[in-house]
């Protein structure tokens, strides 16, 4: 089935041919019935020649765009595929993140060695009671996990040193805090 802009095009380049082959037929009557120089001819027949050139280039440039577009859709259609395939139905929401967020969040995953769950593996982890869903979810976010305990250890550790009077808001202990005070009183005159 070919849209408005097939038949439209395809109207315009016969039109267009038609009055090429218009051009070159008038040309070759006022060439018999009229006395015009060689010249003249000469100018008009290049002129006609450059146009059918030109319009021969355009057809073939276009027929490559659209070339070009028929692969881009078949690739479009796969790579919606292969994210139906992978669990990532929310794909058209991505898209509209636009190609630099979407570039920055990848290279940001792939840094962090990370990734992003597929909606329909959430959807399916959903189905598990909440005993399984803990399981899963500390399997699949195990390092993650440990990363987050280790800084929250050290927070943990800080407060209760600082609670307990061993450092100050800086994070020393008081006798290195002392030891620099009296350095600086030492120097004092």
């Amino acid at each position: 089935m070919k849209s408005d802009q097939d038949e439209d095009f395809i109207k315009h380049t016969h039109a267009f041919e038609q009055s090429v082959l218009a051009l070159q037929k008038d040309l070759e009557y006022i060439a018999d019935h009229t006395k015009v120089s060689d010249r003249f001819l000469d100018r008009k027949n290049k002129i006609v020649g450059h146009i059918i050139s030109y319009h021969n280039y355009m057809e073939s440039f276009v027929m490559e765009l659209e070339k070009e577009n028929d692969f881009l859709k078949k690739v479009i259609t796969s790579l919606k595929a292969i994210c139906v395939i992978h669990g990532v139905v929310d794909f058209p929401r991505f898209l509209q993140w636009g190609k630099t967020l979407l570039v920055s969040r990848a290279n940001e995953l792939q840094q962090e060695d990370k990734f992003r769950l597929p909606f329909m593996f959430d959807k399916k982890l959903r189905c598990f009671s909440k005993e399984e869903q803990v399981v899963i979810e500390s399997l699949l976010f195990r390092q993650s996990n440990l990363q987050l305990n280790a800084v929250l250890q050290k927070i943990k550790e800080r407060k209760n040193s600082f609670a307990h009077g061993n450092t100050t808001q800086r994070g020393q202990t008081k006798e290195e805090q002392k030891k620099k005070r009296d350095g600086y009183n030492s120097l004092t005159p």
